[in-house]
């Protein structure tokens, strides 16, 4: 049978964790002294670092997918990054003007998509009366402000890119 310390190196040779999931993985199969054990031989050797991890994490989610800042943030929360820590990754590695151009790139391919909501003419209806063709503007603009806030854009950059388009 693997000892603690064992497991939890071959958890991380396998893939990178933040620590509160390594924690969590260990406790599943260890009690709580061996798991402390093994965390602290892992930090001796330096094999945790969960600005390290996030940074990484951060870069590549950021790159790969359509979502900024505060939705990084968040998915970075749930994985067991203090708050502290994951500001100040996001700070280091997002700077504005990437999100920025990530949160236009992703506007125009939101822009390209059909909303699904305009019947044949182009106008909505709402309880028999369609709308002019400045509240569908309108309304396609809302559509794209809380899809873009969805994705984790910050609110005053959407209504930045929404003004100049």
């Amino acid at each position: 049978m693997t000892s603690a310390i064992e497991y939890a190196i071959s958890l991380v040779a396998a893939r990178s964790w933040p620590e509160k999931k390594l924690r969590e993985r260990i406790q599943m199969r260890f009690d709580r002294p061996d798991t402390d054990a093994a965390m602290a031989r892992l930090h001796e050797l330096r094999m945790i670092d969960d600005a390290a991890w996030a940074e990484r994490y951060i870069s590549d989610r950021f790159q790969r997918s359509g979502r900024g800042r505060h939705r990084l943030q968040a998915e970075l929360l749930a994985r067991g990054v203090d708050a502290r820590t994951a500001s100040a990754v996001l700070d280091r590695v997002l700077s504005e003007d990437a999100e920025r151009a990530k949160a236009s790139a992703v506007l125009a391919s939101l822009r390209s998509k059909p909303s699904g909501s305009a019947d044949a003419a182009g106008e909505i209806e709402l309880k028999g009366v369609p709308k002019g063709p400045r509240s569908t503007a309108q309304s396609e603009n809302a559509r794209l402000f809380r899809r873009m806030i969805a994705r984790g854009f910050p609110s005053a950059l959407v209504r930045d890119l929404l003004e100049v388009s």
